[in-house]
């Protein structure tokens, strides 16, 4: 359902613009991506603000209590008395909205908006949540984890363009990092799973 309504709104984009790309499209969608406060580019305070109050909901409110218990055990969450479609629909929302403010972030760093914009992000930030410690299959992550997923990601791209290495060399090394921090993730949940079972 996901992948399909993925597909979905990125040929309703092609069919809105025509295929077109704006470039320049003023200051109300540039100004969040490329403009500076404090010395600091207002992307940066923008990502440490969502990054620390997502951190703080998952920590110390119940909804974000109500997430890692439903991507623990999904049944022994509903068995608790959690709501877990609605928790999952406003999960969805929610990832929507921050996607839009990404959109939003990238249009003003690139100073254009470009139909195929974004497209294959979508490994990178799956390569970011494994590194960070976060499980796919839900109930175990930290946002300094995910943050520091997204830092190393992000320098490794950016070593290896600066090298001028070709662009899907880079799309390789990402493929690379999933896999290798997928299995290493699995071996060791493996590994902690044996211990609390020999316990």
């Amino acid at each position: 359902l996901i992948l399909g309504l993925l597909v979905l709104l990125r040929g309703g984009v092609l069919i809105v613009s025509n295929g077109r790309s704006i470039y320049s499209p003023g200051p109300a969608l540039t100004y969040l991506g490329s403009a500076k406060l404090f010395g600091l580019p207002v992307s940066v305070l923008v990502f440490a603000i969502v990054a620390v109050a997502i951190g703080l909901v998952f920590k110390y409110h119940r909804y974000g209590r109500a997430l890692y218990a439903i991507g623990g055990n999904e049944d022994a969450a509903r068995a608790a008395g959690i709501n877990v479609d609605r928790v999952i629909w406003s999960a969805f929302v929610y990832a929507g909205l921050l996607a839009g403010l990404a959109g939003v972030l990238m249009t003003g760093r690139l100073d254009s908006a470009v139909t195929t914009q974004g497209q294959g992000i979508i490994f990178s930030a799956f390569a970011a949540a494994v590194i960070g410690g976060v499980s796919l299959g839900g109930g175990r992550g930290t946002m300094v984890g995910l943050v520091s997923g997204v830092l190393l990601i992000g320098v490794i791209n950016n070593l290896l363009t600066l090298a001028q290495v070709p662009s899907f060399y880079v799309q390789a090394s990402t493929g690379a990092v999933i896999i290798v921090a997928a299995v290493l993730t699995t071996v060791a949940s493996r590994r902690s799973s044996g211990v609390r079972t020999r316990t």
